[in-house]
């Protein structure tokens, strides 16, 4: 079902960008610079979730590893 959504989803988009017609339209300086506002501001954001969610990820991630060795010392005691 997710495939046929997807495939489907393709071929819309694909259609829509295909049938484009000109514009004609002038983009001013200031619409560059909100374009360029918006950039920074979600790269900005981006960074600042990851900072607060910093700690929750090396904790998930540390514990996976840690898992994991016990793991591989569970089915290798001798160490072999």
């Amino acid at each position: 079902m997710a495939r046929q959504i997807g495939f489907v989803s393709a071929i819309a988009t694909a259609l829509v960008l295909a049938s484009h017609t000109p514009a004609h339209a002038y983009l001013d300086p200031g619409t560059g610079s909100m374009i360029l506002q918006g950039i920074i501001g979600a790269v900005v954001g981006g960074l600042i979730a990851l900072k607060l969610y910093w700690a929750r990820l090396r904790n998930f991630l540390s514990a996976r590893h840690s898992r994991r060795a016990a793991d591989d010392r569970d089915q290798h005691p001798d160490g072999n």
